[in-house]
C-alpha cells in the first residue's frame, strides 16, 4: 500500500491529523458494532477493515494505543430459553461495554471475534426450522431484544420454559422467523 492509497483510505483530507482520522475509522466501526445487528459476513468485513487500518498505521507511521484487553464471555445456558437469552445479551454488553472503556484496533478486533462465538453459541441452541424457498428470511432484520424477551415471557406462561419444549405448533411468528434467521446464521458457522 502506497502513501496516497493510505491517505486516501483514511480519508485523511477530512481531518487534521493522521490519528483524528484514525479515530474517527475506529468510532466509526464502534458505532456499527453497537447499532447493527451482528452479521458474520458483514463482521468478518470489519475485521478486514481493522486489518487494513493496522497497514495504514504502519505506512503512515500512525501511533497506536497498544493495549489491549481480553474478553471473556459467560457460557449460554443451554436448556432455560429465558436465562439463555439474558446470558446471551450479557455477554453481548459486556463486550460493547469493555470496547467502551479502550477503543483500539486490537480491542476492537477481539471484540468482533467474541461477538461472534457469542452469537455462534445462541445461534446453535434453537431447532432447525424449515425455511420455505419463496420465504425472504433477511439477517440483517434482528428481532428487537425487548420484543424478543417479551416473546419469550408470553410462551412461559403456556409452559413452553426450554428449549425441548419447542414445537412447530407453539412458535409465535415472530419468533419463528427469528430462529429461522438464527438457523441461517448457524449454517453459516457450520460452513467454517
Amino acid at each position: 500500500m502506497s502513501i496516497k492509497e493510505a491517505e486516501t483510505l483514511l480519508r485523511l483530507h477530512e481531518f487534521e491529523s493522521a490519528e483524528e482520522a484514525l479515530e474517527q475509522q475506529l468510532f466509526d466501526l464502534h458505532q456499527q458494532l453497537i447499532s447493527k445487528p451482528i452479521i458474520p459476513q458483514i463482521s468478518q468485513a470489519r475485521k478486514v477493515k481493522l486489518k487494513q487500518l493496522v497497514e495504514i498505521c504502519h505506512v503512515l507511521s500512525i501511533e497506536t494505543n497498544q493495549e489491549f484487553n481480553s474478553l471473556k464471555i459467560n457460557e449460554l445456558d443451554s436448556i432455560n430459553l429465558i436465562q439463555s437469552f439474558n446470558d446471551y445479551q450479557k455477554n453481548k454488553s459486556l463486550i460493547l461495554s469493555q470496547i467502551n472503556r479502550n477503543l483500539t484496533i486490537q480491542n476492537l478486533d477481539s471484540a468482533i471475534d467474541a461477538l461472534l462465538f457469542n452469537l455462534k453459541n445462541w445461534s446453535k441452541l434453537w431447532p432447525n426450522l424449515e425455511i420455505i424457498s419463496d420465504e425472504k428470511i433477511l439477517l440483517s432484520k434482528e428481532l428487537e431484544s425487548m420484543e424478543f424477551y417479551q416473546v419469550l415471557k408470553e410462551m412461559s406462561l403456556i409452559n413452553v420454559l426450554n428449549f425441548n419444549d419447542l414445537t412447530l405448533t407453539n412458535i409465535p411468528d415472530k419468533l419463528n422467523t427469528e430462529i429461522k434467521r438464527l438457523n441461517l446464521i448457524n449454517s453459516y458457522f457450520s460452513q467454517y
